[in-house]
């Protein structure tokens, strides 16, 4: 006698088209990777191979990220599959953080930049405090700046700790 294949194929569809969902569904090709949030800044790239500086003097989040040169030479540091791994885990990091930014910290000036140069932070007592982009390995980062302190790069895996523990010492 024969063994029914249907019952084994009803359960073995939805396992396999389960699989198949978790190996494409963090590829939204409908979602753009350059929205911004209401309160944000971008920094325009028309204003040259490269802005030089970009002056900030308030609350701050400040996202960066390399410009086209910069990106070509990080390229070549890495496989294709190595580097596009970053490039997504830093593309969904920085979206995570704009949001726990917009929704929590709404007095936080966003800003983005590409391919500004140096971050010049400028304290309340007018003491500036500078970093240097061009020396930065990173595919991407967020500095965050309160006026009282140093700007300081802010983990973007634990956003929420972060920012609390540095705006509200």
């Amino acid at each position: 006698m024969k063994k029914p294949i249907f019952p084994c194929f009803i359960i073995k569809l939805p396992v396999l088209l389960f699989v198949l969902l978790l190996f494409t569904g963090c590829k939204n090709p409908g979602e753009k990777k350059t929205a911004r949030q209401d309160n944000s800044l971008a920094v325009p790239a028309e204003r040259g191979p490269a802005t030089d500086t970009l002056v900030i003097d308030q609350l701050a989040a400040v996202f960066f990220t390399p410009g086209p040169l910069h990106r070509q030479q990080l390229k070549a540091q890495f496989t294709a599959a190595q580097y596009d791994g970053i490039d997504h885990e830093c593309f969904y990091q920085m979206k995570n953080a704009r949001t726990s930014l917009k929704e929590h910290w709404p007095q936080i000036r966003i800003y983005e930049v590409t391919d500004t140069l140096y971050l010049r932070f400028i304290r309340e007592d007018g003491r500036p405090a500078g970093i240097d982009l061009n020396k930065k390995r990173d595919m991407c980062g967020l500095y965050i700046f309160n006026r009282k302190n140093d700007p300081v790069i802010a983990d973007m895996m634990s956003i929420g700790t972060s920012l609390e523990n540095y705006f509200t010492r």
